[in-house]
């Protein structure tokens, strides 16, 4: 989408959605039908599953793994690799309760 950056060696997978103002730095991975919502900024090194919804305004750290199915609520900041799929949200980002 418009003012989106994707920077070098980053790859995106099939069926993606990269939002207006979401950023992508270097040699990130984001799996297939993966919504990187409006101003997202994804530091370099991290990998973003498949089908993972990452909310407006979020901030994922460097070198953070994001599981697949998994949904990051908006202005979440996620700082370390997550351990298993679910909604995280806040800051720093936890799992939220059932």
């Amino acid at each position: 989408m418009h003012k989106s950056c994707i920077n070098a060696n980053a790859h995106i997978g099939k069926n993606c959605i990269i939002n207006t103002f979401a950023n992508i730095e270097h040699n990130c991975i984001i799996g297939d039908h993966t919504t990187i919502s409006t101003g997202a900024m994804i530091n370099g090194d991290c990998i973003v599953g498949s089908s993972v919804f990452i909310g407006s305004q979020c901030v994922l750290s460097d070198k953070v793994t994001i599981p697949n199915d998994t949904i990051i609520g908006s202005n979440a900041f996620v700082n370390k690799s997550l351990p298993s799929s679910g909604v995280y949200w806040g800051t720093p980002a936890k799992k939220a309760k059932s």
